[in-house]
């Protein structure tokens, strides 16, 4: 299985951690914890974690955290439980953590390059007789 990180260490005991663990079992409710559902878990905790007094760094660490206790204790197949503790420690869930920051922040240009396509493809279509 795959080795825990010990950054995350710092807050198993802390009382947030708790405080956050039990609103996310509340929130993520009944839910069959599995590949697919896991980022749904991710998303619950990074909107815990978010009204909490912990910031910067200390979240992206708190959610990573909750999110991996919640997969060690799910009555998960080994085989998943395995792969997604994977995903947990070799970085998987800490880049899309980010990229959901930045996509928040409007660092993403996804949308300004579907805007440009937009407008140019029918340029283009004209260029190629494409009409």
């Amino acid at each position: 299985m795959a080795e825990k990180k010990n950054e995350n260490s710092e807050f198993e005991n802390s009382k947030v951690f708790f405080d956050c663990l039990k609103k996310l079992h509340t929130k993520f409710g009944n839910q069959q914890l599995s590949m697919q559902t896991t980022i749904k878990l991710v998303r619950y905790s990074m909107e815990i974690v978010e009204l909490t007094e912990v910031k910067g760094e200390e979240q992206k660490t708190l959610a990573i955290a909750l999110t991996r206790k919640i997969v060690v204790d799910a009555p998960m197949k080994d085989n998943e439980k395995e792969a997604v503790l994977e995903m947990i420690d070799n970085g998987v869930i800490d880049e899309t953590i980010e990229l959901v920051v930045s996509a928040t922040r409007g660092e993403l240009t996804i949308n300004q390059v579907q805007s440009c396509a937009k407008k140019s493809l029918p340029s283009l279509s004209k260029c190629f007789g494409c009409q």
